[in-house]
């Protein structure tokens, strides 16, 4: 069975990120479907780990390496 509420949708609920109309309607819903209550609780946990880790600073030369990276991805190749 498919909900019409994709992953996406309930991470927006989870975030209040959508009109209060569809927040209720959401509401509604997951009290009772089961599936999408099983969603929702298994990104409130994926949540909940992301913020459980440790920010870590990235090494001093990333944003030049990165850079470095795309200007040659994005350089013209010299085969065509």
């Amino acid at each position: 069975m498919k909900c019409a509420f994709d992953e996406m949708m309930l991470s927006q609920y989870l975030e209040k990120d959508l009109d209060a109309e569809t927040m209720e309607r959401i509401t509604g819903h997951i009290r009772e479907c089961p599936l999408c209550r099983k969603e929702v609780e298994r990104l409130k946990t994926a949540v909940r780990i992301i913020r459980s880790l440790e920010e870590v600073a990235p090494p001093r030369n990333y944003l030049e390496s990165v850079g470095g990276n795309l200007k040659k991805s994005s350089a013209p190749n010299s085969e065509d």
